[in-house]
């Protein structure tokens, strides 16, 4: 068996090897931040659930709607009667005698019957109601599916916005590589001339070595972050991304007050449309229950045929043992006492709506509070990119002119270390006060409802 295996398996790896060789590469995808986040919102697994939502909402719809059609139901009945229950009737109709009863079985052995009955509604308030409440379940969906929205585009563009910032940093990492890496080259050779001693040469070393694992380190960040875009967007993470834009593409500017003013509504958040629209569904249902008051009326209509006898063999006899019939009718029904049920349900609808109306409330605030945090961090982290943009130009100049003492003679090669230190540290701090002013002004654009232009 072992042997058979070996040899199945031995001619099957060539021509599994040909086709792994034939498969095709994937291509990158070049994709912009709209790009991605109108992408996000087809295949990210919280937006497909929010439209599957809206889906059965329409479903719904159309299953209300189809309450108030008529109901056409077809049935077909055969029954054996195996032991017939007599009925008794006086005996004297037999020339029996008074007093006594004859056992007779009226009803035959076979029976069968097929029918078709149609319903129509002609008038029930619940159903109106129900019917209207069923649309305005469906505008709910679609509010939740403005909410997710909201959140899908915030998620993929801080995302998006990270790899960004990493990519940038990770260039400037590798030009001031190459720079270390040249310094390290020139230091080696002024300590074979015999200019500097080789302690100098090994402090560029330690500085070059660990801006190298510094670079690595963003180099896999950049991976790690060209995942979560991926992962945000609802994207297979075998497919290889390219981004298509730069930072230089997008405009951090500051909000002024005026902005703020014409901004700062309510109405413009999603979240707030969304728990009006859940007011509404529970005054509908409010009314639902009232409408219980009201009286229904339906419409009916029953044709039909018979057959009966004492054995099957005129079964199929269609025209002489089968025997039509026909009914119409009208249904009316009126409610008259239910324990007084539906009034404590009304009532406990209003406290419902009551509820509701609290949590509008308290969302209102929320939402103004949110707007004033977001504006007070984006303030914060804007006047904190501008102190780490201004310590990294200085940064950078120092590093500039410790090199060039060094290398006309009138430096030393601690100073060089010690500049190239400070430098990368006013990297990090700059593209991390970077990140945080790009964090705040999309949560501010989140807060101002105006993330997601409708």
């Amino acid at each position: 068996m072992r042997k058979y295996l070996t040899w199945v398996l031995l001619c099957c790896t060539p021509w599994m090897s040909r086709a792994q060789e034939e498969q095709p590469e994937q291509q990158p995808v070049m994709m912009s931040l709209q790009e991605c986040i109108e992408y996000a919102w087809e295949q990210n697994t919280t937006m497909r659930k929010a439209q599957y939502d809206v889906e059965q909402a329409k479903a719904r719809v159309r299953e209300t709607v189809g309450i108030g059609l008529p109901q056409i139901n077809g049935q077909v009945q055969f029954v054996d009667n195996l032991n017939v229950q007599p009925s008794f009737v006086p005996a004297v109709f037999f020339g029996g005698e008074p007093g006594t009863f004859v056992p007779v079985a009226f009803q035959p052995k076979y029976n069968s019957n097929a029918s078709i009955t149609a319903v129509q509604l002609i008038f029930n308030g619940s159903y109106f109601v129900g019917l209207e409440a069923s649309r305005a379940y469906k505008d709910f969906s679609v509010r939740q599916l403005e909410v997710s929205k909201v959140e899908v585009a915030q998620q993929v563009s801080k995302a998006y916005l990270n790899v960004l910032i990493n990519e940038e940093r990770l260039g400037l990492l590798q030009s001031n590589l190459q720079r270390l890496d040249s310094l390290l080259i020139q230091t080696k050779a002024l300590n074979e001339a015999g200019f500097v001693e080789k302690i100098d040469a090994f402090r560029v070393e330690v500085a070059r070595n660990n801006l190298r694992a510094e670079y690595e380190k963003v180099s896999r960040l950049v991976n790690l972050g060209y995942v979560f875009l991926k992962f945000q967007m609802g994207m297979p993470v075998e497919q290889e991304l390219k981004l298509s834009q730069t930072l230089a593409d997008f405009q951090l500017s500051t909000v002024t007050e005026e902005t703020l003013q014409a901004a700062a509504s309510v109405e413009k958040r999603p979240e707030y449309r969304l728990i009006e629209q859940a007011i509404h569904l529970q005054e509908l249902n409010k009314k639902n229950v009232f409408s219980g008051y009201l009286p229904a009326l339906s419409a009916f209509a029953t044709i039909g045929a018979n057959f009966a006898g004492q054995n099957l063999d005129k079964y199929t006899d269609f025209e002489n043992r089968w025997f039509d019939y026909s009914l119409i009718g009208l249904r009316l029904d009126v409610p008259i006492f239910d324990g007084l049920q539906r009034k404590y349900k009304i009532q406990q609808n209003k406290m419902e709506i009551a509820k509701l109306e609290e949590d509008k409330r308290q969302l209102t605030q929320a939402i103004k509070m949110e707007v004033m945090q977001a504006q007070v961090n984006f303030r914060n982290a804007m006047s904190s990119l501008e102190a780490q943009k201004r310590n990294l130009e200085l940064a950078k100049e120092v590093a500039r002119i410790a090199a060039v003492k060094y290398q006309e003679g009138v430096g030393t090669n601690l100073e060089v270390i010690d500049a190239e230190t400070a430098f990368k540290e006013a990297e990090t701090n700059y593209y991390n006060a970077l990140y945080e002013a790009w964090s705040a002004k999309i949560d501010l654009d989140k807060a101002l409802g105006a993330l997601v232009q409708e």
